[in-house]
């Protein structure tokens, strides 16, 4: 008779497990909740500068969510504040479908967006997020009136398009040229591969 002990693992996670993912504790040198965040969809030690977005241009973070989370806020990071009003720039969140979860308003994109430093962008509503994979995204969507902020992306951003997936709607990071100027659902087959990958948390 053999003896298969059981190991708790999440995801592709190796033992022992953060807190964070239930766990006691392991060898990582630091974890969004370090910061007080409840994630990210990458370690911010790894960012760039960052990169100038484009007006009505949606751009997709996936959401690397291994257990349903409520999700009150989207944080970006504006290296360079975006400068303008506007009343058609909008940050949101859509399920593996694509349907819209929770949306901020324009007022609380515009403010993040023209800010500068790491910024909250709040859900009118908070939402518990399904795990995936397949996984959520958050949305981006700028459109300020003179200049589009400059977020905080990762490192040789070059190296992470194409993307290695197996479906288009599944891309890490992805962008749709053109999206309008409205919170609408996302049709994820049209995910377009980027190297423009913002980092992101959420809390």
């Amino acid at each position: 008779m053999t003896f298969t002990p059981f190991v708790q693992t999440v995801g592709n996670a190796t033992v022992p497990l953060s807190p964070a993912l239930g766990g006691t504790g392991g060898p990582y040198p630091w974890a969004p909740g370090d910061d007080g965040f409840l994630g990210c969809n990458a370690d911010p030690a790894g960012a760039s500068g960052g990169g100038l977005l484009v007006a009505s241009t949606a751009y997709l973070v996936r959401l690397p969510l291994r257990v349903p989370t409520l999700i009150s806020n989207i944080w970006i990071c504006c290296s360079a504040a975006g400068v303008g009003t506007s009343t058609t720039s909008f940050v949101w969140i859509v399920n593996s479908s694509g349907t819209v979860l929770a949306q901020s308003t324009s007022a609380a994109a515009q403010a993040a967006m023209t800010g500068t430093n790491w910024q909250p962008v709040a859900m009118s509503t908070p939402a518990t997020i399904p795990a995936g994979p397949p996984f959520a995204y958050a949305v981006i969507l700028p459109n300020l009136l003179t200049t589009q902020p400059t977020l905080l992306r990762m490192l040789n951003t070059v190296n992470n398009s194409p993307q290695a997936v197996a479906n288009v709607s599944q891309l890490r990071w992805a962008a749709q040229a053109a999206f309008g100027s409205a919170v609408a659902n996302v049709t994820l087959s049209s995910n377009t591969g980027t190297g423009f990958c913002p980092v992101i948390f959420w809390s």
